[in-house]
């Protein structure tokens, strides 16, 4: 299965002011932004773009202070990217470009004010002359080619998208357009064509199964097609589950995504989980409960038979009645099932649970592995030894080379180097190279982006056969080599190779790309991503995979000098990651 495919923009962050406000409808304000840098500009050394937004669902990050001085919120802007320093009065809001008017230097943004947070209340503040910072859009959607139809799919905070959509026509296919909004007023007229069908449908109590709904009932046209949806993000995680595992749609035909969170009391959730999941902090006992539960199959169960009683449920999970009980009562306690007298069924957090595989992670995948490492963590500490190693008898990277799950787990979580990938395309040694060896998880997203960039070097992936097995169908270039093993090229270049090895294993291959060429740049995540959230528990975990704290540009050319490489300089990427210019010092 192929992934969507993106057009990836430099990041820049431009200051830009408030040129008017206007009223859409009741519920809706549209801001115009106006500014000399919405055209190129210069910037940190070198000529910034200027401003584009080619896709109808294109996003950009509107930057606010949170008490304190605006200054201090920005990012820093790199010659190609910006870097996210830590900052606590920092907030940031993505909104759709409504219009692009590049002549007039002109950017629209639309407000929906039904909704509490920063933004729609600096929108209903805004005054012209008023000064806003934005970055992006980092990217863009390309839809596939023959389309025979479209489904639009979102509420209020997706209007602007699909009227811009309407508007612009990305595609010829005629698209059926489901709008679920709060309040009549919320209507806007919208730009159709013979063969497209529109579906205004009122919910003002924002039933989160309304979407799923929807795309169940919805007539499929005949052909090809695209589903992309945006709204709340809870309620679209079983329309994302439901396009993929009932309608089969691949991946590359599906962008659903959420816009926002809808607020809810406590407890609070588990690990990337939903409400009522608990955390592992604070309830050991119920995370564990989840884990068995998911493992056994006994949510997914319920989840595809509704209601059923104890010992049937029990006989389908392979485990007695009695020992099922338990279990069960911690699971009810929290909203993860529902117990009467004699049956069992889902709760509403256990029905989230399932339909959210990010959450199914924190409980039964490659992130419970992590967690369940951190047993070891004081042996970690005292020693440097792997906790994942000690839990799994083996090291991550060396369960990696056999498993194509934990594999893929390490490639796309490095999905985020290819948005700022300009600097390295821009180096010398990448410019004057004719054949170039990528390795490690990022070696596909690397591939792609130096190709888009004007690269025409022979571009060779390298690694072991499950690396390769997962890297070949993510690279969507054509002209790539994939070989297995080692290859001899003017410039080597590892990608993400390094965070998921233990020091040990580190040197090793940073050794062993001494056969494949004197000059290496090594790209890595060295900094925290401070626009995420729980950078210090990633540094905890990060220790308990590989037995080494997060490493700093320092600690890497410590490993790359023990391997037999000299440091020559390191050129910022942005967003934490860095590429270290290294050559080979002979007689090693």
């Amino acid at each position: 299965m192929t992934a969507p495919t993106l057009r990836t923009h430099p990041l820049v962050l431009r200051r830009l002011e408030v040129a008017r406000t206007a009223t859409v409808n009741a519920r809706t304000v549209r801001v115009t932004l106006t500014g000399e840098q919405l055209d190129g500009f210069r910037a940190a050394g070198r000529a910034q773009p200027a401003f584009a937004s080619p896709a109808f669902d294109d996003h950009v990050k509107i930057i606010f202070a949170d008490g304190g001085r605006i200054e201090d919120a920005l990012p820093v802007q790199l010659p190609h990217g910006i870097e996210w320093p830590r900052a606590e009065n920092r907030l940031t809001r993505d909104y759709t470009p409504r219009a692009v008017r590049a002549e007039a230097r002109e950017l629209d943004l639309d407000f929906v004010l039904g909704h509490q947070g920063p933004a729609a209340g600096w929108a209903r503040r805004a005054r012209p002359g008023d000064a806003v910072w934005i970055v992006g859009p980092k990217s863009s959607t390309v839809l596939p080619a023959g389309l025979d139809w479209i489904v639009l799919l979102g509420d209020e905070t997706a209007l602007p998208a699909v009227a811009r959509f309407l508007e612009e026509r990305p595609t010829t296919a005629p698209a059926d357009v489901y709008l679920t909004i709060g309040d009549p007023a919320a209507r806007v007229d919208l730009p159709t064509r013979p063969g497209d069908r529109v579906h205004w449908i009122e919910d003002p109590e924002h039933d989160q199964g309304t979407p799923l709904r929807l795309i169940r009932d919805h007539p499929w046209r005949e052909g090809a097609g695209y589903v992309w949806g945006a709204g709340e993000s809870r309620a679209l995680l079983p329309v994302r589950r439901h396009l993929r595992n009932e309608r089969g749609l691949d991946r590359a035909r599906i962008s659903v995504t959420g816009y926002w969170h809808e607020s809810a009391p406590e407890p609070r959730a588990g690990p990337g989980g939903p409400p009522g999941v608990p955390e592992l902090g604070s309830a050991t006992v119920a995370w564990f409960a989840v884990r068995a539960a998911l493992r056994l199959s006994v949510l997914d169960t319920l989840a595809g038979a509704g209601r059923l009683p104890l010992p049937e449920l029990a006989a389908r999970a392979g485990v007695a009645p009695a020992g099922l009980g338990p279990l069960l009562a911690v699971l009810a306690a929290r909203d993860i099932v529902e117990l009467t007298a004699d049956s069992v069924a889902l709760g509403t957090a256990g029905a989230e649970l399932v339909n959210d595989e990010h959450a199914r992670e924190g409980f039964d995948g490659f992130d419970a592995e992590v967690l369940l490492s951190l047993a070891a963590l004081d042996d970690t500490l005292r020693h440097g030894a792997s906790g994942w190693a000690r839990s799994h008898g083996a090291t991550a990277w060396e369960a990696a080379a056999q498993d194509p799950e934990i594999y893929g787990e390490f490639v796309e979580r490095g999905e985020a180097l290819g948005f700022v990938l300009d600097a390295l395309a821009a180096e010398p040694a990448v410019a004057t190279a004719g054949h170039i060896a990528l390795s490690g998880p990022g070696a596909a997203v690397v591939a792609d982006v130096l190709r888009d960039r004007g690269v025409t070097a022979r571009l060779t992936v390298t690694g072991s056969g499950t690396a390769l097995g997962v890297l070949r169908p993510r690279v969507r270039s054509h002209g790539i080599g994939f070989v297995a093993g080692r290859v001899p090229a003017d410039l080597a270049v590892s990608a993400l190779a390094l965070g998921p090895r233990t020091d040990e294993e580190a040197v090793a291959a940073l050794a062993s790309l001494r056969a494949v060429a004197d000059t290496l740049l090594v790209v890595e995540s060295l900094r925290p991503d401070e626009l995420g959230q729980g950078a210090a528990d990633q540094g905890v975990l990060r220790m308990a995979l590989t037995g080494a704290p997060p490493r700093s540009p320092a600690a890497v050319r410590a490993l790359a000098e023990a391997a037999g490489w000299r440091f020559d300089r390191g050129v910022a990427l942005g967003w934490g990651y860095e590429a270290l210019a290294l050559t080979s010092t002979r007689g090693g």
